[in-house]
């Protein structure tokens, strides 16, 4: 048993009923965006507004979580949110289904990827009013829908391109 892995995965599954499924990388840009002292996913991309409201972040991650202590801190922090940004380390994405989780994560990729390139050029962020954006959050039951049918589409593409993944 990888010990970090139980002891973050296992109170976040006991604390956020809707996280039957915990999903944590270290995906490029997700986690430049952590390195950031006091960066934070912004309402500036529209597919990223699923967000809004639904973020919570770790100020103080403590790297590795070896104990049930640490993996209980996490865990109150992320609260009933999707999404957990620890800095200096990377985030956690939760869902009720693989799918779910699979298609939060990626599209907190690549809003991360397309907020990290507009801070690129430094100039001021232009963010969406908060109304529309809570409008889009309000909608997550139509994303969740999509997100078996993009995990199903990505997975029609690795058994075409990769076929290996699957054994």
């Amino acid at each position: 048993m990888e010990l970090s892995a139980f002891s973050l995965h296992a109170p976040i599954h006991r604390r956020n009923k809707s996280a039957r499924v915990v999903l944590h990388t270290h995906t490029p840009y997700a986690t430049a965006l952590c390195l950031i002292d006091q960066a934070k996913v912004e309402p500036v991309f529209l597919a990223g507004l699923q967000f809004f409201g639904k973020i919570a972040y770790d100020e103080e991650c403590h790297g590795a979580a070896f104990t049930a202590a640490e993996g209980d801190r996490e865990a109150a922090i992320l609260g009933n949110n999707n999404v957990l940004m620890m800095r200096n380390h990377g985030p956690i994405v939760v869902g009720p289904t693989i799918a779910s989780a699979f298609d939060r994560l990626y599209y907190l990729e690549q809003t991360c990827e397309r907020q990290l390139l507009a801070m690129a050029a430094q100039r001021p962020l232009c963010a969406v009013k908060d109304s529309y954006a809570r409008e889009l959050t309000d909608m997550v039951p139509v994303f969740d829908a999509y997100a078996e049918k993009h995990l199903a589409a990505s997975k029609r593409v690795l058994d075409r391109q990769e076929p290996e993944y699957a054994s």
